[in-house]
């Protein structure tokens, strides 16, 4: 079978399943209070069985902001970053590596004004992908769930998708949790500070992305 074919029968699945995810409801009761109130009841465990929870949502492509606020008014804003980043990346990793694997590496070819334009991209990621994963994660206006599975399509080395991702998301992760504890704690000052922050991230990604993307 054909890398193409593998590749396009591989996203028909995942799609499929998220689909079914989404029609089934099976994600529509995601809400903070939701999450928070299930993962609270495991007292010692909460925090890994959060990361577990984060991982498998992020696998299922269901956005994260939700369970990373959620982290915040559990945990605080440090122990809440840590266990939203350390589940992103464990959701993130597996399915970059799904679609790698059924990929099988192959570099892209074709012609044509497009399949140039994504050749030149793909050799970009296989030679600095550190960096340009580490760019599309710090900017906010790429959907996180999408670029784990797109990346994957790509042939950016493994390691450096996976500490370029690591490095990229905390920023966010981090202005998000603060936000979830500040407004567990009802705090104001904090609650504006962190809003602030997340709409500076999200700025200064629009910029980013229009100056280098």
């Amino acid at each position: 079978m054909h890398g193409a074919v593998k590749v396009l029968l591989a996203l028909l699945v995942l799609v499929a399943v998220v689909v079914v995810l989404r029609v089934s409801g099976v994600t529509d009761g995601i809400t903070t209070e939701s999450v928070r109130g299930f993962i609270a009841g495991y007292g010692p465990l909460a925090p890994l069985v959060f990361i577990v929870v984060y991982a498998v949502a992020t696998i299922a492509v269901v956005p994260g902001s939700v369970l990373t606020v959620t982290s915040g008014a559990l945990f605080g804003p440090l122990l809440g970053t840590i266990c939203a980043v350390t589940g992103a990346v464990i959701g993130a990793s597996i399915s970059f590596l799904f679609v790698m694997i059924v990929r099988g590496g192959r570099p892209l070819s074709g012609e044509g004004p497009l399949s140039a334009r994504l050749i030149r991209y793909d050799e970009r990621m296989a030679s600095h992908g550190f960096i340009t994963v580490l760019f599309l994660r710090l900017v906010p206006v790429f959907p996180f769930t999408v670029l784990n599975y797109s990346l994957g399509l790509t042939r950016v080395k493994a390691r450096d998708y996976v500490f370029g991702t690591a490095l990229g998301i905390i920023p966010g992760s981090f202005a998000y949790t603060y936000f979830g504890d500040a407004l567990s704690m009802v705090q104001t000052a904090e609650i504006v500070l962190a809003v602030l922050g997340i709409i500076a991230l999200t700025a200064l990604g629009h910029y980013l992305s229009k100056r280098y993307g």
